[in-house]
């Protein structure tokens, strides 16, 4: 499996916030977590020390690698989430770092921080919007998906279709990814389009229906009798 596809995979199973988390914990990180409190307390801790040390020290080519692996390792280690973990200040940390960082603006690691991070604020598609008008993202479908479904969830339905298609027209990568989640989004909205005709069409024949009945019960109440509505053939009898 490439890099591309490693990331496309992982993506998909791991996207929070708008929906809820799909894939299963590491086993090794979890039985970490699910620990009497005072000893996972005390093995979190040096993990985490382990973690800011790294980042303090190191010295190679690809210092996104050890922030990470870190942002990774604090999802997994606290399963209920919440502020324990401070998931959100370690993304703010690393979006922030790394923010005028060229080679790292379209990175799937990166990006994935951004996205964890905006799903954290009180308006993600704002947030989305920044990194588009930061060229952060710009070549990565998984941006167009989440600030997508973002609006999806939000029932604006056309400018989420807008954001797709402009994520197909710059080709962002993995586009088989975008692509498919484009046409199950398509697919989504013919649905909800479909039931609210149905919808529609019932409350129409209803409220045509009460009209006619009404209708008629007045007319024979002039004479001070009620009369049986009748349809159809039976109209003629």
């Amino acid at each position: 499996m490439n890099h591309t596809e490693e990331y496309s995979d992982e993506w998909e199973l791991s996207k929070e916030n708008v929906r809820p988390r799909k894939q299963g914990r590491n086993v090794s990180s979890l039985s970490v977590a699910l620990q009497p409190q005072d000893d996972q307390m005390v093995v979190i801790k040096q993990q985490k020390q382990v973690f800011e040390s790294e980042l303090r020290t190191y010295t190679g080519s690809d210092p996104l690698d050890t922030w990470d692996r870190y942002i990774r390792w604090t999802d997994e280690a606290y399963p209920k989430g919440g502020k324990a973990g401070k998931l959100r200040a370690l993304l703010e940390r690393c979006v922030t770092i790394f923010k005028d960082e060229e080679k790292y603006k379209n990175d799937h690691r990166y990006v994935d921080a951004w996205i964890k991070f905006a799903n954290f604020c009180m308006d993600p598609a704002e947030m989305f919007a920044f990194m588009f008008d930061q060229k952060i993202g710009c070549e990565v479908s998984f941006l167009y998906d989440a600030w997508a479904t973002v609006l999806e969830d939000a029932g604006n339905t056309k400018k989420a279709d807008a954001i797709y298609q402009e994520g197909l027209r710059r080709n962002a990568q993995p586009a088989e990814f975008l692509l498919r989640k484009h046409q199950e989004f398509q697919a989504r909205v013919a649905r909800g389009l479909m039931r609210s005709e149905v919808m529609d069409t019932d409350g129409i024949l209803m409220e045509e229906e009460q009209r006619t009945t009404l209708g008629q019960l007045k007319a024979s109440g002039r004479h001070h009798q009620v009369g049986t509505a009748r349809t159809g053939a039976a109209k003629k009898c």
